[in-house]
């Protein structure tokens, strides 16, 4: 499998659908799309303002919007997947699957 695991096959077939499954979520969200504005507007000042900031500034700020967005990310993967065990434990109450 080259140098690819089965590991890293599935977590990236994983990542296509989760892709494709919040996408169209997010596109019916009134919640989300309103959040969205927000945050695009906040990013477009912070970007059209940055140079008003101290290098220092720059970097604490930019360094914080960095670990949030890397936070965030993994927060949303751990989330998907208890999504999907919660959606198997479910399915497994109604006994339609067997986890056994």
């Amino acid at each position: 499998m080259d140098d690819k695991t089965f590991q890293d096959l599935v977590k990236d077939a994983l990542e296509l659908l989760k892709r494709k499954t919040i996408l169209e979520l997010t596109e019916h969200d009134i919640s989300y799309q309103e959040s969205a504005k927000r945050h695009s507007k906040a990013e477009k000042r912070y970007v059209e303002n940055k140079h008003l900031f101290t290098t220092e500034q720059k970097e604490i700020v930019d360094e914080i919007l960095d670990a949030t967005e890397e936070s965030n990310t993994d927060m949303n993967d751990i989330l998907y997947i208890a999504g999907l065990k919660d959606m198997l434990h479910l399915l497994a109450s109604y006994n339609l699957i067997n986890l056994h």
